[in-house]
């Protein structure tokens, strides 16, 4: 957190954060849920991950400002982030990504569940435009 507030009064416009850049697919993935009917208020969120983290202390401001909700932090000892709780009135959007896992896990109140995999490794790279077909980047499932 030092860290941060030091860099934020040195900062200018054009500046990047790799740190904000690595929680991109978790930002994408909430405003997502965010997207989806039944569109009931968020009341809070929780993060959890390693909360020395920057990844995980930008992605919690975002949220507390953009939403103007309060965001609780828990502690684990993983690398960054692992999970997302956002509670609304008609139940919790929940998203996990176990430390050992690729696949995240996100679970609606309506009993609706997916599976989000990152593209194979070749899709990372801004000169593949392909993608091995066998490579499931999600799949929706009833509870």
């Amino acid at each position: 957190m030092d860290r941060l507030t030091q860099l934020a009064q040195g900062y200018h416009p054009g500046d990047t954060d790799l740190a904000w850049a690595r929680a991109t697919l978790w930002r994408g993935l909430i405003a997502a849920a965010l997207d989806e009917p039944p569109y009931t208020p968020v009341t809070g969120v929780t993060l959890r991950g390693n909360t020395r983290h920057p990844s995980l202390v930008l992605l919690g401001a975002w949220l507390r400002e953009s939403l103007g909700v309060p965001v609780a932090m828990e502690h684990d000892d993983a690398p960054a982030i692992t999970g997302a709780v956002l509670h609304r009135e008609n139940g919790d959007v929940l998203m996990e990504r176990p430390v050992d896992s690729t696949i995240l896990r996100i679970s609606e109140p309506s009993g609706v569940s997916h599976r989000v995999s990152p593209r194979c490794a070749r899709c990372r790279t801004a000169s593949s435009r392909t993608c091995d077909a066998s490579t499931p980047t999600t799949s929706t499932a009833r509870s």
